[in-house]
């Protein structure tokens, strides 16, 4: 028998010659070419394949398919968004246990999730599959604007619209002819503060969560702003209710045995709790290392194991401070010069500017694009706001940009 392991990522964030050094299985990576060289020398690998435009390259599927005839895969292992459809029709197809196509497209598409949320009482904003002009005239005209449109099937805020005002959908219509072939919703839109939860379920039961707050506006990325979160304390009455409705969504989503998810909720000024989405697979950007220090639980570690099927316990533990992560989006420009002046700041853990001098860059697209990132602790929410702001402009004031021509 043998495991396939589909991974775009490099090898420092997905060490699966750590994670599974206790399975004998034979292990077989399909990769993307850019992280082919991370992998290739490393005898763990019984075989290493390497794809260009790796996302939506379909040769993955058809030599996965081709190559279970002589490896016999008993398990379909996955990290990235963009793995989880293909695996679930990979494993149906090959009757491998693990999220089938049903529960892959439950936890991708934000129609068929915000269905299933509204059948156990967790709160959604008002939405429609989008078709055409009129349904999308007649939709604000019902619920009034802002209003906001989301490609159902992208995740990281990509392709998202809001929209204003009627000039404003006036100017959508013309300029987005897209938005009408089925492939986007158009929703209300909640004013309020945004939240996330992580976590993972175990034997069909969730046994793990922790919740988090966005400090800065999830489409801060928009208009080239940091985005931050930090993990909320344990006195926050929040927390757990945010837990609690987590947890019965989970309990009415088709899921497999073992998972791991993100979700993200507003939370209005009244109090008021609405599901934006749900995943089920770590958060992007530095959320999974942001809960290592809180909890002491690597998400990524767990959603390999438990997608080979493997038992495993996560032990009870939380620390006694706040943890937070801060991602730095491109600007539009050729990036000139970074700078380190951050060692003297004993709340910044960890930082990595991974940006490349002399690259011209665009604004970010998504809402984890980003070209530098930390990882920063507290001792109260009070401090750790002004910890993630004082930070920000360091880092920020530390990376000199050039205007395109």
């Amino acid at each position: 028998m043998a495991i396939a392991i589909l991974n775009r990522l490099p090898s420092k964030i997905t060490p699966y010659d750590k994670w599974l050094e206790m399975v004998d299985d034979d292990i077989i990576l399909f990769t993307s070419s850019n992280t082919y060289s991370d992998y290739i020398d490393n005898e763990f690998y019984k075989e290493v394949r390497g794809y260009d435009n790796y996302e939506y390259n379909y040769h993955i599927e058809k030599d996965i398919l081709k190559l279970n005839e002589k490896y016999k895969f008993s398990s379909i292992v996955i990290i990235s968004e963009c793995d989880i459809i293909r695996a679930g029709k990979l494993r149906t197809v090959l009757g491998i246990e693990g999220q089938n196509l049903t529960s892959a497209y439950c936890f991708r598409d934000k129609i068929l999730m915000k269905q299933l949320a509204r059948e156990c009482d967790v709160n959604t904003p008002i939405f429609e599959r989008l078709y055409n002009k009129k349904q999308l005239f007649t939709f604000c005209r019902e619920n009034g604007f802002p209003v906001i449109l989301k490609p159902i099937l992208e995740s990281g805020s990509k392709g998202l619209i809001v929209i204003e005002n009627m000039s404003n959908l006036n100017a959508v219509i013309t300029m987005n002819r897209e938005i009408f072939d089925g492939t986007y919703e158009v929703e209300t839109f909640i004013i309020g503060q945004v939240y996330h939860t992580d976590g993972i379920v175990a034997n069909y039961n969730m046994i793990f969560c922790a919740a988090s707050k966005y400090h800065s506006d999830c489409l801060a990325f928009k208009n080239n702003k940091v985005n931050s979160s930090y993990t909320l304390p344990k006195e926050s009455q929040l927390r757990e209710k945010l837990i609690h409705e987590t947890e019965k969504l989970l309990n009415n989503m088709p899921k497999p045995r073992n998972l791991v998810f993100h979700a993200e909720f507003i939370v209005d000024k009244k109090g008021k709790i609405f599901l934006c989405e749900i995943a089920s697979r770590t958060a992007a950007g530095r959320t999974n290392d942001v809960i290592k220090h809180k909890y002491q639980v690597d998400l990524n570690k767990y959603l390999v194991l438990g997608q080979c099927g493997l038992e495993f316990e996560v032990q009870r533990y939380e620390s006694d401070f706040l943890f937070g992560d801060i991602l730095i989006p491109p600007q539009r420009g050729i990036l000139k010069e970074m700078k380190y002046p951050y060692s003297n700041n004993e709340a910044l853990i960890d930082i990595d500017m991974h940006g490349i001098i002399g690259k011209a860059y665009s604004s970010a697209s998504f809402s984890c694009e980003n070209i530098a990132s930390c990882i920063v602790y507290a001792r109260s929410e009070q401090e750790m706001k002004r910890v993630l702001d004082d930070i920000s402009v360091q880092v920020q004031s530390s990376l000199i940009w050039e205007d395109i021509e």
